[in-house]
Protein backbone atom coordinates (compact mmCIF):
# COMPACT_ATOMS: atom_id res chain seq x y z
CA UNK A 1 0.00 0.00 0.00
CA UNK A 2 2.69 1.92 1.02
CA UNK A 3 4.32 1.36 -2.22
CA UNK A 4 1.77 2.52 -4.65
CA UNK A 5 1.07 5.52 -2.46
CA UNK A 6 4.37 6.60 -3.19
CA UNK A 7 4.16 6.10 -7.03
CA UNK A 8 1.12 8.30 -7.08
CA UNK A 9 1.90 11.20 -5.18
CA UNK A 10 5.49 10.87 -7.74
CA UNK A 11 2.69 11.11 -10.37
CA UNK A 12 1.87 14.28 -8.79
CA UNK A 13 5.25 15.65 -9.28
CA UNK A 14 5.41 14.29 -12.79
CA UNK A 15 3.15 16.00 -14.31
CA UNK A 16 4.24 19.43 -12.58
CA UNK A 17 7.79 19.37 -14.68
CA UNK A 18 6.19 17.15 -17.59
CA UNK A 19 4.61 14.20 -19.13
CA UNK A 20 5.06 10.91 -17.20
CA UNK A 21 4.61 7.45 -17.08
CA UNK A 22 4.40 5.89 -13.33
CA UNK A 23 6.33 2.36 -13.26
CA UNK A 24 6.86 -0.61 -11.89
CA UNK A 25 3.33 -1.08 -10.45
CA UNK A 26 1.50 -3.96 -9.99
CA UNK A 27 -1.04 -3.15 -7.39
CA UNK A 28 -3.42 -1.14 -9.70
CA UNK A 29 -6.24 -1.90 -7.32
CA UNK A 30 -4.31 -0.57 -4.10
CA UNK A 31 -6.42 1.91 -2.37
CA UNK A 32 -3.72 5.36 -1.78
CA UNK A 33 -5.51 5.45 1.21
CA UNK A 34 -5.99 3.43 4.49
CA UNK A 35 -9.63 4.60 3.86
CA UNK A 36 -10.09 3.20 0.89
CA UNK A 37 -10.55 4.48 -2.86
CA UNK A 38 -12.07 8.01 -2.94
CA UNK A 39 -11.06 8.53 0.50
CA UNK A 40 -8.41 11.58 1.75
CA UNK A 41 -4.70 11.17 1.33
CA UNK A 42 -2.92 10.15 4.51
CA UNK A 43 -0.42 13.12 4.93
CA UNK A 44 3.18 12.88 6.29
CA UNK A 45 5.49 15.48 7.64
CA UNK A 46 8.15 13.61 6.47
CA UNK A 47 9.28 14.10 2.57
CA UNK A 48 8.34 10.80 0.31
CA UNK A 49 11.20 9.81 -0.83
CA UNK A 50 10.85 9.10 -5.16
CA UNK A 51 12.97 8.17 -7.63
CA UNK A 52 12.60 9.56 -11.24
CA UNK A 53 14.32 8.87 -15.13
CA UNK A 54 15.04 11.73 -16.73
CA UNK A 55 16.30 11.86 -19.94
CA UNK A 56 19.73 13.98 -20.26
CA UNK A 57 20.88 16.42 -22.55
CA UNK A 58 24.37 16.76 -23.34
CA UNK A 59 23.82 20.64 -24.29
CA UNK A 60 22.43 21.17 -21.34
CA UNK A 61 22.88 18.87 -18.65
CA UNK A 62 20.53 18.00 -15.81
CA UNK A 63 21.24 19.67 -12.05
CA UNK A 64 20.11 19.01 -8.45
CA UNK A 65 20.07 22.58 -8.08
CA UNK A 66 17.83 23.79 -10.83
CA UNK A 67 15.19 25.81 -9.54
CA UNK A 68 12.24 24.18 -11.15
CA UNK A 69 13.28 21.12 -9.41
CA UNK A 70 13.87 21.98 -6.01
CA UNK A 71 11.09 24.52 -5.64
CA UNK A 72 8.59 21.53 -7.36
CA UNK A 73 10.02 18.76 -4.76
CA UNK A 74 9.50 21.69 -2.31
CA UNK A 75 5.44 21.74 -3.34
CA UNK A 76 4.96 18.59 -3.36
CA UNK A 77 6.63 17.43 -0.45
CA UNK A 78 9.06 15.00 -1.84
CA UNK A 79 12.57 13.64 -1.63
CA UNK A 80 13.48 13.65 -5.26
CA UNK A 81 16.23 11.21 -6.76
CA UNK A 82 16.77 12.10 -10.20
CA UNK A 83 18.72 9.45 -12.71
CA UNK A 84 19.95 11.73 -15.28
CA UNK A 85 20.47 9.21 -18.42
CA UNK A 86 21.96 10.30 -21.52
CA UNK A 87 19.03 10.97 -24.60
CA UNK A 88 20.22 8.52 -26.91
CA UNK A 89 20.38 5.35 -23.80
CA UNK A 90 17.42 6.52 -22.54
CA UNK A 91 14.43 4.52 -24.43
CA UNK A 92 16.81 1.19 -24.15
CA UNK A 93 17.59 2.00 -20.09
CA UNK A 94 13.70 2.16 -20.29
CA UNK A 95 12.92 -0.57 -22.00
CA UNK A 96 15.32 -2.74 -19.56
CA UNK A 97 13.55 -1.52 -16.52
CA UNK A 98 10.14 -1.73 -17.03
CA UNK A 99 10.69 -5.46 -18.58
CA UNK A 100 12.61 -6.77 -15.66
CA UNK A 101 11.18 -4.66 -13.42
CA UNK A 102 14.94 -4.32 -11.73
CA UNK A 103 16.17 -0.58 -10.54
CA UNK A 104 12.92 0.89 -12.10
CA UNK A 105 11.97 4.11 -10.64
CA UNK A 106 8.25 5.66 -9.27
CA UNK A 107 8.34 8.00 -12.21
CA UNK A 108 9.83 7.79 -15.88
CA UNK A 109 9.19 11.19 -18.08
CA UNK A 110 8.82 11.82 -21.55
CA UNK A 111 6.87 7.97 -22.05
CA UNK A 112 3.08 7.10 -23.17
CA UNK A 113 1.49 3.86 -23.66
CA UNK A 114 1.88 3.52 -27.24
CA UNK A 115 4.29 -0.07 -28.63
CA UNK A 116 5.65 -1.99 -26.02
CA UNK A 117 4.45 0.04 -22.74
CA UNK A 118 1.16 -0.59 -23.98
CA UNK A 119 1.48 -4.52 -23.45
CA UNK A 120 3.81 -3.57 -19.92
CA UNK A 121 0.48 -1.44 -18.70
CA UNK A 122 -1.81 -4.46 -19.55
CA UNK A 123 -0.03 -6.75 -18.17
CA UNK A 124 0.86 -4.63 -14.70
CA UNK A 125 3.89 -3.40 -15.05
CA UNK A 126 2.69 0.48 -14.71
CA UNK A 127 0.47 1.97 -12.31
CA UNK A 128 -2.84 3.28 -14.05
CA UNK A 129 -3.28 6.73 -12.58
CA UNK A 130 -6.62 6.79 -13.67
CA UNK A 131 -7.62 4.97 -11.01
CA UNK A 132 -6.54 7.85 -8.35
CA UNK A 133 -8.51 10.68 -9.58
CA UNK A 134 -8.51 12.02 -6.21
CA UNK A 135 -4.80 12.54 -6.44
CA UNK A 136 -5.12 14.74 -9.45
CA UNK A 137 -7.37 17.67 -8.94
CA UNK A 138 -5.47 19.85 -10.30
CA UNK A 139 -5.38 18.14 -13.71
CA UNK A 140 -8.57 16.71 -13.57
CA UNK A 141 -10.22 20.45 -13.00
CA UNK A 142 -8.00 21.87 -15.77
CA UNK A 143 -9.27 18.82 -18.42
CA UNK A 144 -13.07 20.08 -17.68
CA UNK A 145 -12.56 24.05 -18.17
CA UNK A 146 -10.44 23.15 -21.14
CA UNK A 147 -12.91 21.04 -22.64
CA UNK A 148 -10.43 17.69 -23.47
CA UNK A 149 -12.29 14.98 -21.39
CA UNK A 150 -12.88 13.32 -24.71
CA UNK A 151 -9.39 13.80 -25.96
CA UNK A 152 -7.81 12.69 -22.67
CA UNK A 153 -10.37 9.37 -22.52
CA UNK A 154 -9.17 8.66 -25.70
CA UNK A 155 -5.80 7.69 -24.26
CA UNK A 156 -6.82 4.89 -22.16
CA UNK A 157 -5.82 1.37 -23.28
CA UNK A 158 -8.34 -1.16 -24.03
CA UNK A 159 -8.94 -1.81 -20.49
CA UNK A 160 -10.53 1.51 -20.13
CA UNK A 161 -7.56 2.32 -17.90
CA UNK A 162 -5.11 5.45 -18.65
CA UNK A 163 -1.32 4.71 -17.44
CA UNK A 164 0.07 8.42 -17.85
CA UNK A 165 0.18 11.94 -17.33
CA UNK A 166 -0.31 14.41 -20.82
CA UNK A 167 0.19 18.09 -21.50
CA UNK A 168 -2.88 19.91 -21.71
CA UNK A 169 -3.08 22.78 -24.13
CA UNK A 170 -6.27 24.69 -25.59
CA UNK A 171 -4.60 26.59 -27.74
CA UNK A 172 -0.86 26.67 -29.73
CA UNK A 173 1.47 27.40 -27.93
CA UNK A 174 5.43 28.39 -29.15
CA UNK A 175 7.47 27.87 -26.37
CA UNK A 176 10.80 27.70 -29.08
CA UNK A 177 13.14 30.71 -30.43
CA UNK A 178 16.31 32.00 -31.72
CA UNK A 179 19.13 32.14 -29.81
CA UNK A 180 21.82 34.51 -31.76
CA UNK A 181 25.58 35.37 -31.79
CA UNK A 182 25.46 39.20 -30.64
CA UNK A 183 29.32 39.46 -31.10
CA UNK A 184 28.72 38.31 -34.64
CA UNK A 185 25.76 40.74 -35.63
CA UNK A 186 27.90 43.33 -33.97
CA UNK A 187 31.49 42.18 -35.73
CA UNK A 188 28.96 42.60 -39.04
CA UNK A 189 27.44 45.23 -38.52
CA UNK A 190 23.39 43.86 -38.64
CA UNK A 191 20.72 44.56 -36.61
CA UNK A 192 18.51 41.64 -34.97
CA UNK A 193 16.74 40.12 -37.45
CA UNK A 194 12.83 41.76 -37.39
CA UNK A 195 11.91 39.43 -40.53
CA UNK A 196 12.77 36.28 -41.93
CA UNK A 197 14.93 37.78 -44.80
CA UNK A 198 16.78 39.57 -42.59
CA UNK A 199 17.31 36.42 -40.63
CA UNK A 200 18.58 35.11 -44.26
CA UNK A 201 20.90 37.32 -44.91
CA UNK A 202 22.70 36.81 -41.25
CA UNK A 203 22.76 33.12 -41.63
CA UNK A 204 24.12 33.39 -45.53
CA UNK A 205 27.08 35.98 -44.01
CA UNK A 206 28.03 33.40 -41.42
CA UNK A 207 28.02 30.59 -44.09
CA UNK A 208 30.46 32.42 -46.17
CA UNK A 209 32.52 33.41 -43.19
CA UNK A 210 32.32 30.32 -41.38
CA UNK A 211 31.78 27.27 -44.90
CA UNK A 212 31.97 23.98 -42.48
CA UNK A 213 29.49 25.42 -39.79
CA UNK A 214 25.75 24.71 -39.23
CA UNK A 215 24.54 28.36 -39.23
CA UNK A 216 21.18 27.44 -38.33
CA UNK A 217 20.55 24.10 -35.78
CA UNK A 218 18.36 22.88 -33.23
CA UNK A 219 18.98 21.88 -29.84
CA UNK A 220 15.90 19.52 -29.64
CA UNK A 221 14.62 18.61 -32.54
CA UNK A 222 13.39 20.34 -36.18
CA UNK A 223 9.74 20.82 -34.57
CA UNK A 224 10.61 23.46 -32.09
CA UNK A 225 12.33 25.27 -35.30
CA UNK A 226 8.41 24.75 -36.84
CA UNK A 227 7.05 25.92 -33.76
CA UNK A 228 8.15 29.25 -33.98
CA UNK A 229 8.37 29.60 -38.06
CA UNK A 230 4.95 28.10 -39.47
CA UNK A 231 3.00 30.63 -37.34
CA UNK A 232 4.19 33.22 -39.43
CA UNK A 233 3.26 31.48 -42.85
CA UNK A 234 -0.57 31.04 -41.90
CA UNK A 235 0.31 27.37 -40.58
CA UNK A 236 1.27 25.59 -37.54
CA UNK A 237 3.55 22.92 -36.70
CA UNK A 238 1.49 19.62 -35.82
CA UNK A 239 3.57 19.40 -32.53
CA UNK A 240 2.60 22.66 -31.40
CA UNK A 241 -1.10 22.29 -30.61
CA UNK A 242 -2.85 18.97 -29.96
CA UNK A 243 -4.78 19.11 -27.31
CA UNK A 244 -4.23 16.48 -24.79
CA UNK A 245 -0.52 15.37 -26.54
CA UNK A 246 1.15 12.27 -25.19
CA UNK A 247 4.63 12.40 -24.65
Amino acid sequence: MKKSLKKILAFTMAAAMAAGLAACGSSASTSPSAGGAGSAPAVSDEPIKISMYYADNPTLPYMDSWLAVQETAKIAGVDLTVEAIPSTDYNTKVSLALNTGENCPDVILYQDTKGENSSLALNGAIVPISDYPEWTPNFNAMVEKLGLKDDVEELALKDGKRYFMPQLFDQPFYDGGLIMRQDYLEEKGFDAPKTFDDLYEILKAYKADHPDSYPLTTLVAPYVTYRMTMPSFGSASERAHPPARAR
